[in-house]
């Protein structure tokens, strides 16, 4: 049994045992790609006007043990949920962003997609259902977009979103290359409208030659069987509290995701780490030095079970 972590500051990371650590998913709902050098937003739009998660409309948790996350946002008859994870591809690993619209009527969600700390934008085009982002990163979609936005960062897309003056038809790169300046740091919106009680998905990654189909990706519920597996062949952990034992497991997969990085510790993973009390290198005490409240501090123990007390 798993049960998700209700904290709401909860950052995931999102990584493979093979890979690591290759992005991260806030407290607000925002999907980093480390490894491509993006961020990814995600807007709903609906009967009572739009919803910007990023914005604090959105609650989060660790659905599972494996290194994903969710975020849920409240529309009209229901609920739009976003699940991020991420996977195994030909060539390099990708994140896989899925949406559940669980209300009982359309949405439109605008995929948002600009550049990560310390990156710019400054080319993006789009051929058929694939959003490519200079020549570092691409962004598999369902479809080709009926609606989409570009403009400089320092500007945005939020007023050509939500103004409802996006534009429609084929993507037009001259478009993008007019609005990225001298500066080139673009920030780009692709509109989706999404029916009642139905999925769609897309995908990130570095591997800017892969071909890939977003319908064909593993599902979440994959991930965590997977995941599942993996821990039992390793060390077995079973405690008497089944929310406290999936709790445990799931550190133990974030942990599992740092180590894979190799020498170079990633600063997401760090930070979880450090929150859950899970820190690979606690410093050593003096020789004779006495216990204090900030060395038992690093026991997870205690952490854990906080975490496990507010499912």
């Amino acid at each position: 049994m798993t049960a998700p972590s209700r904290d709401a500051t909860v950052v995931s990371v999102l990584g493979t045992l093979a890979e690591g650590v290759i992005g991260s998913f806030g407290s607000t709902g925002l999907i980093t790609v480390e490894a491509a050098g993006i961020e990814i937003d995600w807007w709903v739009g609906a009967d009572d006007g739009w919803c910007i998660p990023s914005s604090g409309a959105v609650h989060t948790v660790r659905p599972g043990i494996a290194p994903a996350a969710e975020g849920r946002v409240r529309v009209p008859g229901g609920e739009v949920v976003v699940r991020a994870y991420a996977v195994a591809g030909e060539h390099a690993p990708l994140v896989v962003i899925d949406v559940e619209n669980a209300s009982a009527a359309a949405v439109v969600l605008a995929w948002v997609v600009r550049a990560a700390p310390g990156y710019r934008i400054g080319r993006v085009a789009i051929e058929g259902s694939t959003l490519f982002v200079d020549e570092r990163a691409r962004v598999a979609l369902p479809r080709a977009p009926l609606r989409w936005a570009v403009d400089a960062r320092a500007v945005g897309v939020h007023d050509a979103v939500v103004g409802g003056d996006a534009a429609s038809g084929r993507f037009d790169p001259a478009v993008a290359a007019r609005r990225a300046g001298r500066r080139g740091d673009l920030e780009v919106a692709v509109l989706f409208p999404v029916a009642h009680r139905t999925r769609t998905r897309i995908a990130a990654s570095t591997a800017v030659g892969d071909r890939v189909v977003v319908a064909r990706l593993p599902t979440i519920a994959d991930v965590e069987r997977g995941w599942t597996a993996a821990l039992e062949r390793g060390m077995r952990v079973e405690l008497p509290d089944e929310v406290l034992e999936a709790a445990t497991d799931a550190a133990r997969a974030t942990v599992l995701v740092a180590a894979a990085t190799g020498t170079k510790r990633d600063r997401v993973a760090v930070a979880v780490a450090g929150e859950w009390g899970l820190a690979a290198q606690p410093p050593r005490a003096r020789a004779g030095a006495r216990t204090t409240v900030r060395d038992r501090a690093a026991d997870p123990w205690p952490n854990l079970r906080a975490t496990a007390a507010a499912s």
